[in-house]
């Protein structure tokens, strides 16, 4: 099978759906990365995902690759990009995995693969995996699939470092992705009252993908203003892009934050 060879980018692997990706290419993926750990005597990958339709297949499949190539993999099902490299350290294994195209629409899709205990691969290193593949010069094994939940010992990790001075007033838009499973749990186990728009995760993703788009953040500000909250976020799929608006329904660029 003849793989595009831009999807291979800089950090990820990002495509659109039918077109540059299908179940078989995310399958071959699983085999790439498998012999690319094994390589590094790495034997354990814990695999997450967002909520695109396409994901939980695709997740499937890559797994197999993975299993296939003689690597085991726990499966942390909807997970957001700081819980799966979260769960290299939880875990004792410097490999990860999440099927995500992050704030791309609805079409695409993707790969972030992780190493080292939070390292993302570069491009040499995507490059390596892709010339795996072209070369089918795959490891060979027998690894086993588990399903865990990484989420509670990444909460009870991440509250540490919270230390409020008192019950900040929060409007959250998740944008009807993976982080509203996961964002408004955080922000209240911190003691933030939350307010939560566009909880509910659809794969349509009707009210976009991106939180840096100005359209999500009006919206946002005139619900901060409305709820008389302190501050609002928005975040995107993977759970890696957010933005922010104050009191006032200003918004304040990440380039300034």
């Amino acid at each position: 099978m003849q793989l595009n060879p831009y999807i291979f980018r800089g950090y990820d692997i990002r495509g659109l759906v039918g077109k540059d990706l299908n179940k078989e290419i995310y399958y071959l993926l699983g085999r790439g990365y498998a012999t690319f750990l094994v390589e590094r005597k790495i034997k354990l990958c814990p695999v997450g995902r967002d909520n695109r339709a396409t994901s939980k297949s695709y997740s499937k499949y890559f797994i197999k690759g993975l299993n296939d190539g003689g690597i085991d993999t726990i499966d942390l099902g909807l997970s957001l990009s700081q819980i799966v490299y979260f769960s290299s350290y939880h875990y004792l294994t410097k490999a990860c995995a999440i099927i995500t195209a992050s704030h791309n629409t609805k079409e695409f899709n993707g790969l972030k693969l992780g190493k080292s205990y939070s390292e993302t691969l570069a491009l040499n290193e995507i490059q390596e995996i892709k010339q795996i593949i072209d070369a089918k010069r795959f490891s060979v094994g027998h690894g086993i699939n588990s399903k865990k939940n990484v989420f509670p010992g990444y909460l009870k990790h991440i509250e540490g470092y919270f230390k409020l001075g008192r019950k900040w007033k929060i409007v959250i838009d998740t944008l009807n992705n993976t982080s509203g499973k996961f964002y408004p749990k955080l922000f209240r186990r911190a003691g933030c009252r939350v307010t939560h728009q566009n909880p509910w995760l659809f794969s349509s993703f009707p009210n976009g993908t991106d939180p840096t788009d100005i359209h999500v953040l009006n919206n946002l500000s005139k619900r901060v203003v409305q709820e008389k909250a302190d501050l609002g976020f928005a975040f995107d799929a993977d759970g890696d892009r957010m933005s922010v608006v104050d009191g006032t329904g200003k918004i304040h660029w990440m380039d300034t934050i």
